[in-house]
This record gives structure tokens, C-alpha cells and sequence, in this order.
């Protein structure tokens, strides 16, 4: 393990770091450190814990953290990512935890994420430029028990697959452009509205949404019936 978190180091991760090849953990989170992720730390295959959060660290995710086939969890929040997640985090199938948090990362979020189905603490990709509609595959996340997308750009439908997500407890979509129903799960109807808040247009049967489908009524409670009128008028002689 190598565990320098919290002392003020500044300067770039070295490229030497890779060689390192037998190492388990690397916690170099709460520091100072700037640049970008080496490439190299693809060369870390033995590695299970890679937190690097609360950093000045800039530049794209490399696309090597996929060979890291044996991470357990992966924290990289608190920076100053850009660019899109790389679909090869999709390859790290033992993955349990994932924030890419308080970043500035764009794109869409990759549907390979689904394919972590050993995912359980924390999903948290919130508070970036995420943009497009959220996979559909996510529901393959059984075991996740805490998403958090809130602060993003994400539109669309929330799927209906995510009512699959049987051990989620906690759920956060707010700040987006979402729209339409709120899929079923005790999760979806039992969250506050906060999670829901500032939207496009969501509707559901959490308090401070409004019902889906919902008719108006007339004061006595009936439907409001709409007659069309056409009034013929014929010419004075």
C-alpha cells in the first residue's frame, strides 16, 4: 500500500508510478497534485483501491483504468477532470465503488457502466456537464444501493429499468432536464422531492410532484367535457 493522502503534495503524478506493479492500494487523495492522470497507472494490474479525489488534478480519465481488472473501488471526484468517461470502465467487473463527482467531464454516460454489476456503496457521477439520457442498461445494478446523478444535463425519461435496482435506498436525479414518470420501486416512491427537484418536467407519487396523467376537473368533481361549437350564419337577404 502506499498511502500518501492529506500531506500537501504538489507537482504531477510520476510516470514511474507504473512500475510499481505489485501494488495493492495507492491513496494520494487531499493533496496538492496537478497534471493529468499517467497512462502508466495502467501498468497497476495487482491494484484494488485507487483514490486520488480532492486534488487539482485536470486532463481526460485514461482509457488504461479499464485494465485495472482488479479495483475494487475508484474514487476520482473533487477534481478537475474533463473530457467523457471512458467506456472501458465498463471492463472493471470487481468495481464496488465509483465517484467521478465534482468534476467537469461532458459526454454521455457510457452504457458499459452497467456491466458493473458488482457495484454496491456509491454510483456518484453528479455535479458535471453530463449530457444525454440515462442507460437504460444501469438497471442491471441490483446490488447498488446509493445513484447519484443530481447537478448534471441528463434529459430524457428516467427508464423503467431502474425499478429493477432492488437494493437501492437512495436515489438522486435532481438538477437535470429529466422528464416523464418516475419509474415504480419503493425507492422512487418513498424518496423526498428533493431528489427530484429542478427538472424538465418529471411527475410521480412522491409529494411536490405533480400525478402523471392527470386530468382536470370541474368543481363537482366531474371531467370537463370539450364541445366543439360551430356556428353556421347565413347571409341577410
Amino acid at each position: 500500500m502506499l498511502g500518501l493522502a492529506g500531506n500537501s503534495i504538489g507537482g504531477k503524478i510520476p510516470a514511474e508510478i507504473g512500475s510499481l506493479s505489485q501494488l495493492v492500494e495507492l491513496h494520494l487523495s487531499s493533496n496538492q497534485l496537478s497534471g493529468e492522470i499517467p497512462a502508466h497507472i495502467g501498468n497497476l494490474t495487482e491494484l484494488s483501491t485507487l483514490s486520488l479525489n480532492g486534488n487539482n488534478i485536470s486532463g481526460q480519465i485514461p482509457e488504461e483504468i479499464g485494465g485495472l481488472l482488479n479495483l475494487d473501488s475508484l474514487d476520482l471526484s473533487m477534481n478537475r477532470l474533463s473530457g467523457p468517461i471512458p467506456n472501458q470502465i465498463g471492463e472493471l467487473r470487481d468495481l464496488r465503488i465509483l465517484n467521478l463527482s465534482q468534476n467537469n467531464l461532458i459526454g454521455t454516460i457510457p452504457f458499459q457502466i452497467g456491466n458493473l454489476v458488482g457495484l454496491q456503496d456509491l454510483q456518484d457521477l453528479s455535479y458535471n456537464s453530463l449530457t444525454g439520457e440515462i442507460p437504460a442498461q444501469l438497471g442491471k445494478l441490483t446490488r447498488l444501493q446509493s445513484l447519484n446523478l443530481s447537478h448534471n444535463n441528463l434529459s430524457g425519461e428516467i427508464p423503467a429499468s431502474l425499478s429493477s435496482m432492488l437494493s437501492l435506498v437512495a436515489v438522486n436525479l435532481s438538477y437535470n432536464n429529466l422528464e416523464g414518470p418516475l419509474p415504480d420501486g419503493s425507492v422512487f416512491s418513498s424518496s423526498q422531492s428533493s431528489a427530484f427537484t429542478n427538472n424538465k418536467d418529471l411527475c410521480g407519487k412522491v409529494q411536490g410532484l405533480r400525478p402523471c396523467n392527470a386530468l382536470s376537473t370541474d368543481k363537482g368533481g366531474g371531467h370537463k367535457d370539450n364541445k366543439l361549437v360551430v356556428a353556421i350564419v347565413a347571409p341577410l337577404a
